[in-house]
């Protein structure tokens, strides 16, 4: 394979994944909740009480093969962790 081609898939990989291709879920904090939400989504997956209850219930999503990945957030809503 030429270089220019590896090249080209490297970026064209980079640049899927910078843009989200609605693999993953994010934990994100609203107010006093916590809710779930596809990467690219408006609308929320899951409302829960908890930071805690809604890793639980994305963690539930990555088992199950719904997803491959959570990112959770942190209250200021700065990345806090990924799970695989």
């Amino acid at each position: 394979m030429p270089v220019k081609t590896i090249n080209q898939d490297i970026i064209h990989s980079i640049a899927k994944l910078a843009k989200g291709d609605g693999s993953r879920v994010h934990v994100i904090s609203r107010g006093a909740k916590w809710i779930i939400k596809r990467e690219g989504g408006s609308r929320a997956l899951g409302i829960y009480t908890t930071q805690g209850k809604a890793v639980s219930a994305a963690q539930s999503y990555i088992q199950k093969g719904k997803y491959r990945a959570a990112v959770v957030h942190n209250v200021e809503g700065g990345v806090d962790r990924t799970i695989i």
